[in-house]
């Protein structure tokens, strides 16, 4: 997991989702980017502890995205 760390360990992400059929199943694509790396996680729920396993809530990263209703936790730098 040395990409998501790289990821995680950023000053500031973008991040995104989308749905995904996976293995047959409704899945959401995670995308988690900033200008060196993109880290991509597959998760069953579209849910706020999809969103906090994608960002580890213990690194202090800012993040973004284009759709401020989705994020759930306060670590949040809108443009």
């Amino acid at each position: 997991m040395a990409i998501a760390q790289e990821a995680r360990n950023a000053a500031v992400n973008n991040i995104d989702e989308t749905s995904h059929r996976h293995q047959g199943k409704l899945s959401w694509l995670w995308v988690m980017a900033y200008a060196l790396v993109v880290f991509f996680m597959i998760h069953a729920p579209r849910s706020g502890e999809a969103f906090k396993e994608l960002i580890d809530e213990r690194k202090s990263s800012r993040y973004r995205s284009a759709f401020p209703s989705i994020i759930l936790t306060p670590v949040i730098d809108y443009p």
